[in-house]
C-alpha cells in the first residue's frame, strides 16, 4: 500500500507538471537523476512505473513518449554508473537499458563513465553484462551532435586510456580481463606511454604483460610526442626496463595470430615496420643462442 501511494504521488507530479512548461519526459530525467544520486532506489522504480502508466490517446504521442522513455533510462544509466551505484544500474538495465548507450552531452558511454570515476563494482557489472571495454567516447554519430564535438579533445577516448591516464589500477586490470585492447592511441598516445607520462608504474607493467599489446610501437609513438627530446628517452627507458624485467620477448602472441592471419589470407595488412625490425632481431638472436649452446655442447665433448 504504501509502494502505492508512492508511485501515485510520482505519477501525479508527472500529470501536473506535463500540463506546464515541462515535459513529462523532463520531469522524470530529473526525478531518475536525483533518484540515482540519493541511491533511492524506491524512488527510482516508482518513476520508472509511473511513467510506463501514463499513456496517452494519440499514437504519435506515446510512440514519442516510449523513445524518449528510452533514452532517458540510458541517460540515467551513464550517471548511475558515474556514481558507483550499481543497485541503480542494476535496475536500469533491467528496464531495458542500453549497456552501450552513449549519452547526448558528454557522449561517454556507461563503462567509460564509471572507469573515469574508478568505480571498480560497476566496471565489473556493466563488463558482465557485455559492455564494449573498446568503445571511444564520441563513437556514436549523432544527427544532433554539435559540430564542435568532432574538434573535442576528449572524443576517441576508451575506457581503457582514461583508467590508465587516472591512476585506477584495479579498473585497467578488470578492463584487459575483460579483452580491452592495450593499442588503441589517444593523440597519438598509446596507454603505455600514459601510464609512464603519470609514473603509474603498476598499470605499465599490467599493460606489458598484455598478451594484446603489438610490442615495438611505442618507440614510434613516443617519437610523435610534443615533449622535450630528454623526456622522450626517459620514457624510451622506462618502456625497454619494464620489456627486460618482465621478459617480454619481441614476438608475442598478438604479432603470431596477425602472422598467422596475414599468410593464410585472412588478414590484408602487412606487418609494421617495427615488427618486421623485431622478429629479425629476435631470430638473430634466438640463432646465436642456440649456435652458443651448440659451441659450448662441442667443447664440453671429449676428443676420441
Amino acid at each position: 500500500m504504501v509502494g502505492h501511494s508512492r508511485r501515485v504521488k510520482v505519477w501525479s507530479s508527472l500529470i501536473l507538471l506535463s500540463i506546464s512548461s515541462l515535459s513529462p519526459t523532463n520531469v522524470m530525467a530529473t526525478l531518475l537523476v536525483d533518484a540515482v544520486r540519493n541511491d533511492n532506489l524506491k524512488a527510482l522504480e516508482n518513476t520508472i512505473s509511473a511513467y510506463k502508466e501514463l499513456q496517452s490517446p494519440d499514437p504519435d504521442i506515446q510512440r514519442n513518449r516510449e523513445k524518449e522513455f528510452i533514452t532517458e533510462i540510458n541517460e540515467a544509466l551513464v550517471v548511475a554508473s558515474g556514481e558507483g551505484n550499481t543497485r541503480a544500474v542494476t535496475a536500469l538495465l533491467s528496464h531495458g537499458a542500453d549497456v552501450n548507450y552513449e549519452s547526448q552531452s558528454e557522449r561517454i558511454s556507461p563503462l567509460f563513465s564509471a572507469a573515469q570515476r574508478g568505480h571498480i563494482d560497476t566496471v565489473q557489472l556493466l563488463l558482465q553484462r557485455n559492455a564494449n571495454p573498446d568503445q571511444k567516447t564520441g563513437s556514436i554519430k549523432r544527427k544532433d551532435a554539435l559540430l564542435e564535438d568532432e574538434h573535442n579533445s576528449d572524443q576517441d577516448m576508451t575506457p581503457l586510456f582514461i583508467a590508465t591516464k587516472l591512476g585506477h589500477s584495479q579498473v585497467v586490470d578488470h578492463l584487459l580481463q575483460a579483452g580491452a585492447d592495450p593499442n588503441e592511441k589517444w593523440q597519438e598516445q598509446t596507454p603505455l606511454i600514459s601510464a609512464l607520462l603519470y609514473d603509474n608504474t603498476a598499470i605499465a607493467e599490467a599493460l606489458v604483460k598484455s598478451s594484446k599489446l603489438v610490442i615495438g610501437q611505442e618507440r614510434a609513438a613516443v617519437s610523435n610526442l610534443n615533449k622535450s627530446e630528454a623526456l622522450k628517452n626517459q620514457i624510451v627507458a622506462k618502456i625497454d626496463e619494464l620489456y627486460k624485467k618482465n621478459k617480454v620477448s619481441p614476438i608475442n602472441p598478438g604479432m603470431i595470430a596477425r602472422a598467422l592471419g596475414f599468410f593464410t589470407g585472412q588478414q590484408t595488412l602487412p606487418f609494421r615496420p617495427e615488427e618486421i625490425s623485431n622478429i629479425s632481431s629476435s631470430i638473430r638472436s634466438r640463432q646465436n643462442s642456440i649456435n652458443s649452446d651448440e659451441r659450448d655442447t662441442d667443447e664440453g665433448v671429449p676428443a676420441n
